[in-house]
């Protein structure tokens, strides 16, 4: 049954890293029982939380999805601001992310390499700045600003809301799905079958959720939009309306090819087989004509592929002019001596890939001339349902 209360949502900035003039950035309040929760806190969070009439100092807690800059620009100015704003004296602000959350947060306020230090260390000792805190109602000393960080993989036990999570197989920030993971696997008991996760055909960008992607067509089941799967979540979870989330499966796959859409219960698949693929070659896999291949026998004495990096002329991934993750024809880099390609003999069945290919390799030498040539051996570990 969807829950009693009725959070409330206050969009605070849905836009993109393109400003425009009504929208720019990303930012969201949530307000749950008189708590008020801080999802992003992109371009020009603050003022626009000003505009709301949500001051700074209302927000205890803070959640970044990501770290690119249209999602976490302006959160030097939010914690300043709060802490600044904050009288008598300053509370904690809990601030929750992926990993790079710590080291984004210490380098704006860390006393010793915080690039906003010197802010708030005059604030907190020059006399002029402690008779104005006390002005306005401080009480001295002042303390320096404070925040307790967690990364979401040590919050997932402590989730007690059911959760929506989306991405596409053309989304390099691959976040979404362990936090689903670790959500199901970590959080309570009672929620494990309420959570939902969507891996569609698309790329980062959550504003084009269409079936058409690079050169690539999905087919017209591909196509919806980020307000359609949310509203339809909200509708259910907020209104309380029976829209038959309740009876989808926990996970929603996109099979890339097939174009159509498959119900999973759960992730990773618990039919996957796991192969190991191991890299050969007879030392010159350089180019797409070279000896290099893949298959799931393990190498032997066999001799090390080796090429020139010259950082003049790096060898880059082509992408679209977005730079986001899509398919792009790579074959005019085939003839470069720096590309080393493995590739299997044709495949003589249909094979599907749905899990996550991990890649682990290491530098057996490094060899010291003027452009950098390196040794690698490689082995790949890939799974299919």
């Amino acid at each position: 049954m969807p829950p009693a209360s009725k959070p409330e949502i206050t969009i605070i900035g849905c836009g993109t890293p393109t400003p425009l003039p009504d929208r720019f950035g990303s930012s969201y309040v949530i307000e749950i029982g008189g708590e008020k929760l801080l999802f992003d806190c992109g371009p020009a969070t603050t003022w626009k939380l000003a505009k709301a009439n949500i001051s700074p100092t209302e927000i205890d807690n803070v959640f970044f999805t990501h770290h690119h800059f249209d999602h976490d620009a302006d959160f030097p100015t939010f914690i300043l601001t709060r802490w600044d704003q904050n009288v008598p004296v300053d509370r904690p602000l809990h601030v929750y992310g992926p990993p790079l959350t710590e080291k984004f947060t210490n380098g704006i306020i860390d006393e010793d390499t915080g690039l906003f230090a010197h802010d708030w260390l005059a604030r907190v000792h020059h006399p002029a700045s402690q008779i104005t805190f006390q002005d306005r109602g401080g009480q001295l000393p002042r303390h320096k600003p404070h925040a307790e960080l967690q990364d979401f993989g040590s919050i997932h036990k402590d989730v007690n809301a059911p959760v929506f999570q989306f991405t596409g197989w053309w989304d390099r920030l691959i976040g979404t799905i362990d936090n689903f993971t670790g959500i199901v696997e970590n959080g309570p008991a009672h929620l494990r079958d309420s959570h939902r996760l969507v891996i569609g055909p698309w790329g980062h960008d959550a504003t084009q959720l269409s079936r058409k992607i690079g050169p690539i067509d999905y087919g017209p089941d591909a196509d919806t939009t980020y307000e359609d799967l949310i509203t339809r979540w909200y509708d259910y979870h907020f209104k309380g309306l029976d829209n038959g989330i309740a009876n989808d499966p926990p996970v929603r796959l996109f099979v890339l090819g097939e174009n159509r859409w498959r119900g999973e219960q759960e992730w990773p698949l618990a039919r996957t087989r796991y192969t190991d693929f191991f890299l050969h070659s007879n030392g010159h896999a350089n180019t797409a004509w070279g000896d290099g291949s893949l298959s799931t026998t393990a190498p032997s004495d066999e001799p090390p592929d080796e090429y020139d990096y010259d950082p003049r002329d790096p060898l880059m991934s082509l992408m679209r002019a977005d730079s986001q993750a899509a398919p792009v024809d790579q074959s005019p880099h085939d003839g470069r001596q720096d590309a080393l390609v493995y590739q299997t003999p044709p495949l003589s069945r249909t094979s599907r890939s749905q899990a996550r290919s991990r890649s682990a390799c290491g530098p057996s030498r490094t060899l010291p001339t003027p452009t950098g040539r390196r040794s690698w051996p490689w082995s790949m570990k890939t799974g299919s349902p």
